[in-house]
């Protein structure tokens, strides 16, 4: 994209068309309250969906890791977090895990997408898309953060249905299980 594009897809994004003249002080503030009033009405501070990564990490033994987080309530989550600008989704996944959990991860590979829309689950409304990838770790010595999570435990993947799972976990396991009939 050419620069001249680059200015005609921001003043079509500003709502003013593609003209050769800079927008007015007047027009920036219109465009910066329309932009304001929509996220009031969302209830939230985001202007665009948040992409994310999260893991199954299954160690030696086949047991998967289950975390607390008090972003979650009172529920077992998985342990991930936000993609960075310049992050492949590999590359965040690895970062987070490491932040979390203290764990380097490998033979990671991709199972499946969701999208969390303003969950009552998490603590606040946000908008999220999370990318869930099953992976493994060669040692289980687990350090919590003790900021984004607060406990965690090994689980059989079975058993772990048993737990208080968020939706997104749980849906994540049951694919992983092969029960969903997606």
């Amino acid at each position: 994209m050419g620069a001249s594009d680059a200015l005609n897809h921001t003043r079509f994004r500003l709502g003013i068309g593609f003209t050769s003249r800079r927008p007015t002080p007047s027009e920036l503030f219109f465009y910066a309250r329309q932009a304001s009033a929509s996220m009031q009405r969302n209830g939230t501070s985001q202007r665009y969906p948040e992409p994310t990564v999260g893991a199954l990490i299954l160690n030696s033994a086949g047991r998967m890791l289950l975390v607390k987080s008090h972003k979650w309530g009172d529920r077992y989550t998985i342990a991930g977090g936000h993609v960075e600008v310049g992050e492949t989704l590999v590359e965040a996944l690895k970062r987070e895990i490491r932040e979390e959990v203290g764990l380097r991860i490998s033979d990671v590979r991709l199972l499946m997408t969701q999208e969390a829309i303003f969950s009552p689950e998490f603590y606040r409304r946000r908008h999220f898309i999370f990318f869930d990838f099953v992976c493994r770790c060669d040692d289980d010595n687990v350090v919590v953060d003790g900021d984004e999570i607060q406990s965690y435990l090994w689980e059989e993947p079975r058993e772990a249905l048993g737990k208080t799972l968020d939706s997104f976990t749980r849906r994540m396991v049951e694919r992983f299980l092969g029960l969903s009939g997606d």
